[in-house]
């Protein structure tokens, strides 16, 4: 049994043993609905949130924590991307908190109340900045500041706003404040957590790559490496988009730096983990791995062993399920076996890509003529010319019967068939 199932059974034995008039009743049906939201089950954790807020409670404790139960609705929300509903009880919960809870209250429960205006304020502003309102957004963190005033400097909860505005000024492409943030956040981080946190290795990530988008290749570098360091020592393993954009930026500088061989190897450093991880299971991540690797070998002319990591990454992606960035994928690494010579896994792989989009439910002619059209360029390049004829004429035909008469395919294919017949 899971963590999150073992806290579902004890919040409902407390639902059984609990009054009807209990005081911590609606914090209980709260805590179980944000366990159902944390799996993902959002009807579940709605059913506990709306009985949360029928509880008709007139306490100034019970009303934080119907403005808390608000905001945990909303995350809900958002979390399903409906976020027009997630704005609307963002609000609700700062309406609670604003006409609803009295000034006459313990230092224990004020403290708390910040937090919760911070958590709603960044929520909100999460919003925001998904809708592409970066200036509502930012008045939102400046909320969020005004209640962390009175914080230590070294609070986490400053790191974490400081993290979040550095994130929003990149957005906004104002590089020098996005700079300027994630690296307060990362100042206050290596003040008040442990050397190896994974956490450190995120910021370090975040500065390295608003240098790498400036193309300060120097500067980036020791943030990547601090990154990498940080998480080959962590005892928690960090979560794949952190791996992602250090290995594949530390591999995109050594390349610019043409240190190709460290460019080689940090690409395979990163493929082994996903490995030998609980990630294993991530196909797409690992076979993209596997192209970029099999991409650099076949630039610096190890054909075989690029070869090799194209096949690899291959197997990895067609155990997915059809997808546009699967289709994407394994087009280009069909793409780098034909280049590299490797015909006849070109068109084993095309052959597969062909047959699924023959027999899946919807049917996409551009994309079955493209694929006749690629069929066509591998019989051609063995030297068939009868393979290549008839699969250019079937693309053809395809997209004259869609009408897609403006497409440069079509170009493509009348080009490709006038070159077949004169040869």
């Amino acid at each position: 049994m899971g963590q999150f199932e073992k806290a579902q059974r004890f919040y409902k034995r407390l639902l059984e043993e609990l009054s009807p008039d209990d005081t911590t009743l609606g914090v209980v049906l709260n805590n179980l609905g944000e366990t159902y939201r944390q799996q993902g089950n959002m009807d579940q954790a709605m059913h506990y949130f709306q009985r949360a807020l029928a509880i008709d409670d007139e306490r100034t404790y019970s009303y934080m924590w119907r403005a808390i139960v608000h905001s945990n609705m909303a995350s809900l929300f958002q979390s399903h991307e409906e976020l027009d509903q997630a704005l609307v009880h963002y609000r609700e919960a700062l309406n609670v908190l604003r006409t609803k809870v009295s000034a006459d209250i313990s230092e224990e429960i004020d403290e708390l109340l910040d937090n919760t205006r911070a958590t709603i304020f960044h929520g909100i502003a999460n919003v925001y900045q998904a809708q592409g309102q970066y200036d509502l957004a930012l008045a939102c963190y400046e909320e969020v500041l005004k209640t962390e005033t009175d914080l230590p400097e070294n609070h986490s909860s400053l790191a974490t706003t400081y993290n979040n505005l550095g994130r929003l000024y990149s957005l906004m492409k104002n590089g020098p404040l996005a700079l300027d943030h994630q690296k307060k956040a990362l100042n206050i981080q290596l003040a008040s957590l442990p050397p190896d946190h994974p956490q450190l290795a995120s910021s370090y990530a975040a500065i390295g790559t608003l240098l790498l988008d400036g193309k300060d290749y120097d500067a980036a570098l020791p943030y990547f490496i601090k990154a990498e360091q940080i998480l080959e020592l962590s005892n928690v393993f960090p979560d794949y988009e952190t791996l992602k954009i250090v290995y594949i930026a530390l591999a995109m500088i050594y390349e610019e730096k043409r240190m190709f061989q460290v460019a080689i190897r940090t690409h395979k450093k990163h493929f082994e983990l996903l490995q030998r991880t609980s990630l294993s299971l991530d196909h797409y991540n690992i076979a993209e791995c596997a192209y970029r690797i099999g991409r650099l070998m076949t630039k610096h002319n190890k054909i075989l062993e690029g070869r090799d990591y194209q096949q690899r990454a291959a197997e990895n992606v067609l155990l997915l399920p059809p997808s546009s960035r699967r289709h994407e994928l394994l087009l280009k690494i069909i793409e780098e076996l034909q280049r590299t010579g490797n015909h006849a896994l070109a068109l084993e792989y095309y052959q597969r890509m062909f047959h699924e989009e023959l027999t899946g439910d919807n049917k996409n002619p551009l994309l079955c003529a493209g694929l006749h059209n690629e069929l066509g360029t591998i019989f051609e390049d063995q030297n068939n010319y009868v393979g290549p004829l008839h699969h250019y004429q079937v693309a053809l035909q395809l997209l004259l019967e869609h009408n897609i008469t403006r497409d440069s395919l079509t170009a493509t294919c009348f080009y490709n068939i006038c070159m077949v017949i004169e040869k």
